[in-house]
């Protein structure tokens, strides 16, 4: 059985610690999400892992700094026929918010949960569906961002027209979303799409299969009005991770790789 390691090193990255096995995964080809405080974190602060689990019920966790934490599974409800992807934000009081897909018919109709922590905690609170103004009942792929105290949540609709990807805001932390707009429609359902917030700017990356191609779409208003997704990349026919990462003179950085396997940037907007 798989297993997830945890290893630290210096900003120079010239050497890593022995790792420390953190808990057990579903795969050998999982991937593990880091989630950290906002802003340059202090040496005391730590990074959230979480993983798919043998059981493939609610995700498992863990609190990683000098010394990793043990793994914590979250509560789900009885039932729960395991879990796709997952979103993980760390607020600025330092709660824990986790965001994730689970089927909740057994018949590839996906619901999305949530759950808390308070800081570096010992337990999760008891899952919950999301709480969310609009109407939808097939929702998948989510992601979080964060900037100051509010949360924003970008999900696709699977069963409503053109599978749109919409973004939610949330002024509670987390608990739950209003204002939610549509940001690139038709869409393909892209298990690797991202989001960011800078300030009023609110950044949102996706794939498109026909023709195939990497698109971004940018919000000017906090996430109410987006404007008309525009081309970033041409010819990815198969979907990779992109990564949002903060400009130091406002806007954001993209980083993907190309359809030569290339690892490329673009500065947005």
């Amino acid at each position: 059985m798989p297993w997830v390691y945890w290893s630290t090193t210096s900003r120079e990255a010239v050497s890593w610690t022995t790792p420390v096995a953190v808990g057990q995964a579903f795969s050998a080809k999982e991937r593990v999400l880091l989630a950290a405080p906002p802003g340059r974190s202090a040496s005391h602060d730590r990074l959230l892992a979480v993983w798919r689990l043998p059981s493939q019920g609610p995700p498992g966790t863990a609190w990683l700094g000098p010394r990793p934490g043990v793994c914590l599974q979250v509560p789900g409800p009885a039932g729960t026929q395991g879990h796709g992807r997952v979103a993980a934000a760390i607020l600025p009081n330092r709660e824990s918010l986790l965001v994730w897909e689970y089927d909740n018919s057994r018949g590839g109709n996906w619901a999305l949960l949530t759950s808390r922590a308070e800081a570096a905690a010992k337990s999760w609170f008891p899952a919950e569906p999301l709480r969310v103004e609009s109407q939808g009942y097939d929702r998948i792929y989510p992601v979080l961002a964060v900037d100051g105290d509010r949360v924003w949540l970008q999900w696709a609709e699977n069963r409503l027209p053109g599978h749109p990807l919409v973004v939610g805001i949330s002024a509670d932390g987390g608990r739950s979303f209003t204002g939610v707009g549509r940001v690139i429609w038709p869409y393909n359902k892209d298990p690797d799409s991202a989001l960011m917030a800078a300030g009023r700017w609110v950044f949102s990356v996706a794939s498109l299969p026909w023709p195939p191609r990497r698109v971004w779409s940018l919000s000017s208003d906090g996430g109410r009005h987006w404007t008309v997704p525009a081309t970033v990349s041409s010819g990815d026919q198969e979907r990779t991770a992109a990564v949002l990462l903060p400009a130091d003179a406002g806007g954001a950085w993209l980083l993907f790789s190309d359809p030569a396997g290339q690892v490329r940037f673009a500065r947005l907007p």
